[in-house]
């Protein structure tokens, strides 16, 4: 996840998907990812299944998602989001 972060951030054009299944993405790393999605127009799709996300993770993430009119799709399957995610 840290070296994708600092070219979401940058907006790098030639990165058009994070792909950080099965990483240890954890709950602060959706807030980090969050910021970094804010200004970025380059991304559409997320794959972020197979880590330990909770509620409040996927909460952060999509707080971020509502002002994006990019990412088409998002993966966080096998996480452990529960009912409430």
């Amino acid at each position: 996840m840290e070296a994708i972060l600092p070219r979401v951030f940058a907006s790098d054009p030639s990165l058009t998907a994070v792909v950080a299944s099965a990483v240890g993405v954890e709950d602060i790393d959706m807030s980090i990812l969050g910021d970094a999605l804010h200004n970025n127009r380059t991304i559409t799709s997320i794959d972020l299944s197979c880590n330990s996300i909770s509620p409040t993770g996927t909460d952060a993430l999509c707080q971020a998602l509502k002002s994006d009119n990019v990412v088409a799709a998002v993966d966080l399957s096998y996480n452990q989001i529960g009912w409430m995610g």
